[in-house]
């Protein structure tokens, strides 16, 4: 029997956490569902699921927060599912560890294709690990635990910053543009306004103290995408 991947949903909204639970009935999934709980943190850190949904209302600021607590003892996919439109919360939302935002309502057929998407792209990049370890100047990245560390000290990376990273060590000296990483991370075409890629770029370069002006590390190619400089 195949095995199931597991979602933990985290919602203070019992309709929206059902619906969203919903979605994955048929397919290999497995769904529990959690309140905005003390209790939620432990669970997360003793059950490791394949991925957290967290519900994010206008109203409760806890959804957002939720993804910073929850990044510090996870290294799983994390997704943010707002309610409402607020291109600063969704910048937010990134910054604090989400490694996807989902604007809701959604369509289950969509919802699920996503998740799909990015459960082939975090099992492709863990299967494609060929080298163990690479050492680039202070830079060191372990492929088989999926940490990256800088003089020693751990990024605390998350798992699309790790891929996104990954990859373009993986391509250094060629500039991979945003359409090619959109297609690598979340199995679509780059739309022309979708600035994920970019948030997550510039949160690399803060963790790898990489001054966005002269970068040793992840350079941007103007009008293109970026290319990975270290040797």
């Amino acid at each position: 029997m195949q095995d199931k991947n597991r979602i933990l949903i985290i919602s203070s909204v019992k309709s929206v956490a059902e619906a969203l639970g919903a979605s994955f009935g048929y397919g290999p999934f497995s769904v529990a569902i959690e309140d905005y709980a003390s209790v939620v943190l432990p669970r997360v850190a003793k059950d490791v699921p394949d991925i957290v949904m967290v519900h994010a209302e206008r109203s409760n600021r806890r959804g957002l927060e939720l993804s910073s607590d929850l990044r510090v003892l996870y290294k799983g996919l994390i997704i943010l599912c707002m309610d409402y439109e607020d291109e600063q919360d969704q910048v937010m939302a990134y910054k604090r560890g989400a490694d996807d935002v989902i604007m809701l309502p959604i369509s289950q057929r969509l919802l699920v294709a996503k998740i799909k998407a990015m459960l082939r792209r975090d099992q492709y990049v863990r299967s494609n690990a060929r080298s163990a370890c690479l050492t680039i100047g202070d830079l060191r990245i372990d492929a088989s635990r999926r940490e990256a560390y800088l003089k020693g000290i751990s990024l605390r990376l998350t798992t699309i910053q790790f891929d996104l990273l990954w990859y373009l060590v993986q391509h250094a000296g060629v500039t991979v543009t945003r359409d090619n990483l959109c297609r690598v991370l979340f199995d679509a075409e780059y739309n022309g306004i979708d600035r994920a890629i970019d948030v997550y770029i510039s949160r690399i370069r803060q963790k790898l103290n990489d001054n966005p002006r002269n970068p040793a590390y992840v350079k941007t190619v103007r009008g293109i995408g970026y290319l990975f400089a270290g040797s």
